[in-house]
């Protein structure tokens, strides 16, 4: 009998997967790559969670988006969910992206800038990607324009949408105030 017997494969799969993980230091790229995208300030406030089955997941708790001014977007759990195979080359590649107990917070003040504005407007193309499975459960939304003196709120919002593609031509243009 060898040592790698066929009983053994998972457990040692399992095992490969975890040390690969565990080298990587998910909260501060989570932070770096979120904030790089958005513009804002990201936090991660609450513990860090790394699953392997079915598939590798990573699920974070009371994560924030935000500025020096206002905090316009938070959720309190986020679950992704990545390729094994992808993985073990190291690259990554959700699979899947369910937040939970998410509230977005968007306001333009009098002189129209938005609360998540940058001092200039950014357009830069986002890399072609695809989600099998976007989620969001228990989603709020609240607009207030101080420009038209005006509020919309939407609340306890559900949804789902699978295989979520963005193509090569998309671009991220990021709305900024004068």
């Amino acid at each position: 009998r060898t040592i790698l017997e066929k009983r053994h494969r998972p457990e040692l799969l399992a095992a490969l997967v975890a040390l690969l993980l565990s080298r990587v230091d998910v909260k501060s790229r989570f932070e770096k790559l979120v904030s790089g995208a958005t513009g804002l300030e990201v936090a991660v406030k609450g513990d860090i969670s790394i699953g392997l089955f079915p598939s590798p997941s990573v699920t974070l708790m009371e994560v924030t988006l935000g500025n020096q001014e206002s905090r316009v977007a938070s959720f309190g759990e986020a679950e992704v969910g990545v390729r094994l195979w992808p993985l073990l080359r190291g690259q990554v590649h959700i699979s899947r992206l369910m937040l939970r107990n998410v509230s977005v917070a968007i306001e333009r003040d009098r002189n129209g800038r938005f609360n998540f504005a940058r001092p200039s407007q950014v357009s830069r193309a986002v890399p072609a990607m695809s989600l099998g499975r976007l989620s969001l459960a228990r989603a709020s939304l609240r607009y207030v324009s101080r420009q038209s003196d005006s509020e919309f709120t939407a609340t306890d919002c559900n949804v789902d949408a699978n295989d979520v593609r963005l193509t090569e031509d998309a671009r991220l243009i990021v709305l900024t105030g004068p």
